[in-house]
Parts: C-alpha cells; structure tokens; sequence
C-alpha cells in the first residue's frame, strides 16, 4: 500500500471524479492520446534491441514493494506508469501515461529512490499532470520498472524512444525531436 498520506490526498480527487454524472465523467475521462504507426516502427525498432527485464506493481502496492526487498527497485533504469483495468482481455486496455528515467545525468540515483517520490505528496506536486493522473487513476495504475546496465547517455536515449514510441500525455518533455517539433505546431 502506498503511504497513507499520499492515498489520503488523492482520495478526494478521486472520490470527486468517479461521483460525476455519466456526461461529465465521460468528459474528464478522455485523454489526449496519439496513434503513430510510424513512430512505433522506428522507436519501436531501438527499443527491440534493449533487453528490459520488466518488474510490475500495483500503485497501491509501490511503497510495501519498495520497503520489503531491498533489491526491488536498485540501479537506475526506467519506469512507466500506466492506467488499466484489474480485469483485462488479452492484457488490454493499458495506456502509458508517464515515463520516466533513474540515473541520469550519472547520478546514480536508484529506481527505488526514484519512484519512492511517487509515493510522497511532496514528490507528485511538482508534476501536475502526474498528479492529476494519479488522482482520477490512482487504483488503476500499474508501475512498471527496469534496471538497465547503460551509460547516462543511453538511459537518456532510451527515455526518449519510450516516449516517441508511447506518447504519454502525462509527460512535456524528453520526446525525440521529430515529435518535439509535430507537438509543437499544435
């Protein structure tokens, strides 16, 4: 479970959203996702060549995870959270809403430092759009997570073909520039 301050705060937006009238829930439920066939074959393609060993937790869950193996969540790597149903159809639907990196810039700075910010509302607060996310979604949200054995620049790489790839409207920036620049003429 994640900590109780950080459900406690999210449970109000929450509880709002899912007492909307349909109409109105129907509103606020739509996001602004983007269908690329072309980018998913060119980030597609260099993210292939990585070799991800995914780890999945529930977002609820994120904070006992981190706290009962001290091996869950170390060296740097990547993360994505991503909003889908407890039941699902041949694992679908899941949308990726936010990615994110551990390490850059040679920090070192493990996942499970990373992600632990996620279970803090200091941490959430600096991210608007996370926060909202995390808000409307958060008993949907799955986090999922890997270690990767690269340099800070190929971390920095791989964040940017995940998001070429996903197009996660809960992020502004680290998109590769061909899609920097066709988001900002919109």
């Amino acid at each position: 479970m994640a900590t109780i301050d950080i459900l406690s705060y999210l449970k109000d937006g929450c509880d709002e959203y899912r007492g909307l009238q349909d109409k109105n829930y129907y509103k606020l439920s739509l996001q602004k996702i983007a269908v690329t066939p072309r980018w998913w074959e060119v980030y597609g393609a260099q993210l292939n060549t990585i070799n991800f060993d995914w780890t999945t937790v529930r977002y609820t869950d994120l904070d006992s995870h981190l706290s009962g193996n001290v091996n869950n969540g170390d060296g740097i790597g990547v993360y994505l959270f991503v909003v889908k149903p407890s039941f699902t159809i041949i694992n679908l639907p899941g949308y990726v809403y936010y990615v994110g990196i551990a390490g850059e810039g040679d920090s070192g700075r493990h996942l499970r430092d990373r992600l632990r910010q996620y279970i803090q509302v200091s941490g959430i607060k600096k991210r608007n759009k996370v926060q909202t996310s995390l808000e409307l979604y958060h008993n949907e949200t799955c986090v999922y997570y890997s270690k990767l054995n690269v340099t800070s620049d190929e971390l920095s790489e791989i964040e940017s073909n995940l998001h070429g790839f996903y197009m996660p409207w809960a992020n502004e920036r680290d998109y590769p520039a061909p899609v920097k620049q066709a988001r900002g003429a919109w």
